[in-house]
């Protein structure tokens, strides 16, 4: 079963990340170069970054996932709002101290 590369990251923390995301969609994913690359990183323009390799029938599969989930909208917290009542006790405070 060869490993054929499926993608190449500069960082290795997004590196890391999508290996685990396609270990916990069943691919048998490995991040190739990775000690390497920890120790001397330096060479990571060389090697062209930290390669995720997978068997060859998988490539096309983890692929399409990658895409698919890249194409969804990130997750944003929403804004928290401020009670009305806390905004006016505030407003109130700082009216009367003049300040």
């Amino acid at each position: 079963m060869a490993l054929e590369p499926l993608e190449f990251h500069l960082d290795m923390s997004e590196a890391q990340v999508v290996r685990s995301f396609l270990r916990a969609h069943g691919f048998l994913a490995d991040a190739a170069d990775e000690h390497l690359l920890s120790v001397h990183w330096l060479y990571f323009v060389t090697l062209g970054g930290i390669r995720i390799q997978i068997p060859g029938q998988m490539v096309e599969e983890a692929r399409n996932l990658l895409s698919d989930i890249r194409a969804q909208p990130a997750f944003t917290q929403p804004r928290r709002r401020r009670p009305l009542k806390r905004t006016l006790v505030l407003a109130a405070l700082v009216l009367l101290t003049g300040g």
